[in-house]
């Protein structure tokens, strides 16, 4: 793949810049201990929609159990606040991925860095500031309100698009999720893809890394 003409790098947050996919994965199951239906019903959602944000989850969990439909949103925004106090405690214990920090740097002399999440931009805000690494990038941006991830992700692409005056073959994103390479692809973007036990990418059409530590290497920033 040719890399030159890039200047921006976006980069997908859990899974890539923090092993937080198995984090999150535990949490969400382990959020109603003691009723192993319950967690079964939340594996279930989990193996069909790997990328569903916390309240599908919640919410069609409570729903399954047959929670009154009036008191439905404010369990899914209890359960909520508690899953993301979770996450965000387990993800700051762990830290990054090893040699993340460094790779930043190195990719900041030269590339404007931004985070394109998923993740709900609070939360999201709150485990940035915690790891102290808000300005290793230029910009960070996480899912307002319950939209789906690759709405998200694509509105979140378009902001960037514009504030850095670039387009698709100028950027390269880098996540390890189907909206990610979908949102790449879907603007033109080039795409390295961080592979896991989640995702299970083998033999794709782009360049696949166990994580982002090679990049400078594959884009002659050394």
């Amino acid at each position: 793949m040719d890399y030159s003409g890039t200047k921006v790098i976006v980069f997908d947050f859990d899974g890539v810049i923090v092993d937080s996919n198995v984090i999150k994965k535990e949490v969400m199951l382990g959020l109603f201990p003691g009723d192993a239906r319950r967690t079964q019903i939340i594996g279930q959602i989990l193996s069909k929609h790997p990328k569903a944000t916390r309240f599908l989850i919640i919410r069609e969990t409570l729903r399954r159990l047959g929670t009154e439909e009036e008191k439905l949103e404010d369990l899914v925004y209890k359960y909520s606040d508690k899953f993301r106090e979770a996450v965000r405690d387990s993800i700051l214990e762990k830290g990054f991925f090893k040699g993340v920090p460094e790779t930043l740097r190195t990719l900041k002399e030269n590339y404007k860095l931004y985070i394109n999440s998923s993740t709900p931009r609070e939360a999201l805000d709150e485990v940035v500031d915690g790891l102290k690494i808000r300005s290793l990038f230029d910009g960070i941006y996480g899912r307002v309100g319950d939209v789906e991830s690759i709405v998200a992700k694509q509105e979140n692409l378009k902001t960037i698009f514009e504030r850095e005056k670039v387009n698709g073959e100028q950027t390269l994103f880098v996540g390890d999720g189907e909206d990610d390479r979908e949102t790449a692809e879907i603007h033109n973007c080039k795409f390295i893809g961080i592979k896991n036990e989640f995702n299970k990418w083998q033999d794709e059409n782009f360049p696949l890394l166990i994580d982002i530590n090679n990049i400078p290497e594959m884009l002659s920033v050394v």
